[in-house]
């Protein structure tokens, strides 16, 4: 057979016009193997070393001593290590328990979560948030005008009380709401939350959370029922006093009432907390002082009153209260002027924690300002276990952990405290039944009486009536903020003490 040289020749020299592969076409294929190969190589090296960094972690994760026991951040005790028993093993709890306990003290846990936190904020998330999901709450009965004291001119303070310290609210106010406080973590190596030992153990009802850039909103959903009960309970305790001792009845609205807009709490689906406690109230009989504090609270609503970090109300906001119930008492309220203060920077709240440490937070922690009585310093405190100690009434928190500087304020949530002011001498008496927004309330009272004995029922053993009698105690302070007066778990505490 004849060979065609010339057309051979082009067709595998790529000089020819049949079908070929032309030199530059080799050398591009070749390239493309080698980058497709380079490619393959990187691809297994990559998944080489995702699995070696999981295998570390991993191993990290089993390594006991690495192992946190307390959250800083979150101000309790980590998940332990579970008992193993013959039925939690062959029903699967045990290992249930053992993947949570994993998760729950991963070594290093709470720089992930921070470094989760800054990341989130770099790509611009978490600057409007609702964490825990959507308040459920019943409609707020409506209550005529004739029914209720609420925002009465008998309820609201003389303007002469605030305005001889509006040079000293705006100064607190301006210090605080600056950018970065200097600081910002201070003390936050030291464990020390509050004298005694039953601090958190029962904690304040927050159902979940709307963040707002650097500033968290506990939220609150109404229930008539438990309102109403709560309302029975104050009422129970007026008949049982009567003739006895005095009850007044004072709710404390939370910042979301305070300082979001109408608009926004109607898009989350808020009650209206004026509206839920003029019901309240309505429903208190006619033996109980109701204190009405939030018309006071909302013309001064440009005020430093609430934290940002933390579901409590500053010691400004609790003096706020002080003015009006000093109204419907009957006495003259000191002006802040009067105070002596004392400042902790570089507060880290509740809120900050349920909203997994947010680094606008974190950059501007809050100010806890406490303002000092002139009559007495110290108080005498009954811890749950029965133990008895001395406690200043405002402590030096400076150097307490980050989210302990609200336990400033008399030696935070104990069973049962008294503070003796020895510069009165009329035997004059009041007793506070508080959740622990009374913890800021209370200083404010001491330059008024003898005697001021603070109640708080989720420690108390003993019951209304007796500790009355015992004392002989003139006055009787319900002082709750809105979310315990809605919880049954919380105003059950409150009941328990009332009918003991």
């Amino acid at each position: 057979m004849k060979i065609d040289s010339h057309n051979y020749s082009d067709r595998y020299r790529g000089t020819g016009t049949g079908t070929h592969y032309s030199a530059a076409s080799r050398r591009a294929a070749m390239k493309r193997r080698r980058a497709g190969h380079i490619v393959a190589k990187a691809q297994v090296l990559q998944i080489l070393l995702f699995a070696a960094l999981m295998v570390v972690i991993f191993f990290i994760g089993l390594l006991l001593p690495l192992r946190p026991e307390k959250s800083q951040i979150e101000n309790r005790k980590l998940t332990q290590f579970p008992a193993i028993t013959w039925d939690s093993f062959w029903n699967g709890e045990f290992f249930k328990g053992v993947e949570t306990w994993y998760a729950d003290t991963f070594p290093f846990r709470e720089g992930f979560i921070s470094l989760n936190q800054k990341v989130g904020t770099l790509y611009g998330i978490n600057k409007e948030q609702l964490i825990g999901g959507k308040i459920q709450s019943d409609e707020v009965p409506e209550v005529s005008e004739t029914t209720s004291d609420f925002i009465s001119e008998s309820s609201a303070p003389d303007e002469g009380s605030s305005s001889q310290s509006s040079e000293s609210s705006q100064t607190e106010s301006n210090s605080s709401s600056g950018s970065s406080s200097s600081g910002s973590s201070s003390g936050t190596e030291s464990e020390i939350v509050s004298p005694g030992n039953n601090h958190g153990q029962i904690p304040e009802q927050v159902n979940s959370v709307y963040l707002l850039g650097d500033t968290a909103f506990g939220l609150y959903g109404f229930s008539e029922s438990v309102s109403k009960n709560y309302a029975e309970i104050v009422n129970t305790a007026a008949n049982k006093l009567d003739g006895k001792a005095q009850v007044y009845s004072i709710i404390a609205p939370i910042s979301y009432s305070i300082n979001l807009d109408m608009a926004t709490q109607e898009k989350l689906g808020l009650p209206d907390n004026a509206k839920v406690i003029k019901y309240i109230y309505s429903n208190m009989n006619e033996k109980v002082k109701t204190v009405s504090i939030y018309g006071n609270l909302a013309a001064h609503s440009s005020e430093y009153l609430y934290f940002r970090t933390d579901h409590h109300w500053t010691a400004l906001g609790a003096y706020r209260a002080y003015e009006v119930f000093c109204n419907v008492k009957g006495i003259e309220a000191h002006p802040l002027s009067y105070f002596d203060t004392m400042t902790f920077d570089g507060f880290l709240g509740t809120m900050y924690a349920t909203c997994n440490s947010p680094q606008a937070m974190a950059d501007n922690p809050d100010v806890v300002t406490a303002y000092l009585p002139r009559g007495a310093s110290t108080l005498t405190a009954v811890g749950e276990d029965g133990e008895e100690f001395e406690w200043p009434i405002i402590a030096d928190v400076s150097d307490w952990a980050a989210n302990s500087k609200y336990n400033c304020f008399i030696a935070s949530d104990q069973a049962f405290e008294t503070i003796h002011n020895e510069q009165i001498s009329d035997g004059s008496s009041v007793m506070v039944i508080k959740d622990s927004f009374g913890n800021a309330f209370v200083p404010f009272l001491v330059d008024h009486y003898e005697y001021v004995y603070v109640v708080d029922p989720r420690y108390y053993n003993e019951g209304l009536v007796e500790t009355v009698e015992k004392y002989n105690i003139q006055d009787v302070v319900f002082m709750h903020n809105i979310t315990t007066t809605g919880s049954d778990t919380l105003s059950g505490y409150v009941s328990d003490f009332v009918n003991r």
